[in-house]
């Protein structure tokens, strides 16, 4: 996909600019008349040990975070039946 942004601005009524954007779609897109898999370019590109540690970290401390909320509200949802038996119980 290209974007062709700087030569094509056109000035408009008023003195403003509108800015077109012309997009190409690749030539195996279903619109062309290729095939609907989508195909992503593989390339070299490996990621640095640093990006993959902060990565890990990130997931990581994401994934106790939504831990931590489960948790809580499981602790919530155990509270509210057992605190109303003993109301009941204490009532008897």
């Amino acid at each position: 996909m290209t974007r062709n942004v700087s030569p094509d601005t056109e000035a408009v009524a008023g003195g403003e600019e509108e800015m077109v954007v012309r997009v190409t779609v690749p030539a195996n897109h279903p619109a062309n008349g290729g095939d609907s898999a989508f195909v992503i370019p593989t390339g070299g590109w490996e990621p640095s040990e640093e990006a993959l540690n902060t990565r890990r970290e990130t997931v990581l401390r994401e994934l106790e975070r939504v831990q931590k909320a489960n948790f809580v509200h499981f602790f919530i949802l155990c509270l509210v039946p057992t605190s109303l038996l003993l109301i009941v119980i204490s009532a008897i």
